[in-house]
């Protein structure tokens, strides 16, 4: 590990002691085997690891580790400048493995090596991936996976593995190197044909459908009043 991945981890696990004793006090239980279970991880020990500086934290990791201890992952990692949204810490105590609720991640870089790591971990998160079961589907080494969701391991996203990602998830390559993406965008594969049929569309084709749009929209908002 970089010394600034050590960093990452001391400041981790800075936050989690500072959260274990407030939620303490608050009688909220903050233990590694039910934090392991709102985090999306298989044991307790992957938590232990991460907090105390074994294995590097990726994106991903910082992701779920901030929406669970209601920080900022530039709190971990100050050249990440993303909100999350947050787990509700009272659930800790509840030993419930629930689905970790949608992320809202609004990025600040526009280069592509942002973008894409951005974008995978919103599309690993969704789908519940780890990079073991997406090199399953898409045949690139876990190791590479991990090193892809961090942005300061990798220059330039490899195109073949882009690409052979884009696969395993039915979109195109262009869906995951797309600046601040949508979770809409991420997961619709159908939105390929839109972008297709678009460009090819003269102006006045464009034109109608901005309008139909426009009627669609404000006929659903009557509807829903």
């Amino acid at each position: 590990m970089t010394e600034e991945e050590k960093k990452e981890a001391e400041r981790l696990k800075k936050i989690w002691d500072r959260r274990k004793k407030e939620w303490r006090e608050q009688g909220i239980a903050l233990t590694q085997e039910d934090a392991a279970s709102e985090l999306g991880f298989n044991t307790q020990g992957a938590v232990s690891q991460y907090l105390n500086g074994k294995i590097k934290l990726n994106v991903d990791a910082i992701i779920r580790f901030s929406k669970l201890l209601d920080c900022k992952p530039s709190d971990i990692r100050p050249s990440l400048d993303i909100s999350v949204g947050r787990i509700d810490k009272k659930k800790l105590t509840q030993h419930n493995n629930h689905e970790i609720s949608t992320i809202h991640v609004e990025p600040t870089a526009n280069d592509e090596v942002e973008n894409f790591s951005r974008n995978l971990c919103i599309l690993m998160q969704y789908h519940k991936d780890t990079p073991l079961t997406l090199s399953e589907r898409c045949g690139i080494d876990p190791e590479i996976i991990s090193d892809m969701m961090t942005p300061q391991s990798n220059d330039i996203p490899n195109l073949v593995n882009v690409g052979l990602i884009a696969k395993a998830y039915g979109l195109q390559t262009w869906h995951l190197i797309y600046p601040n993406a949508p979770i809409e965008i991420l997961i619709n594969s159908s939105i390929e044909k839109f972008v297709e049929n678009y460009a090819h569309a003269t102006k006045e084709t464009r034109e109608a459908w901005a309008r139909i749009a426009e009627e669609s929209t404000r006929y659903r908002k009557v509807n829903n009043e």
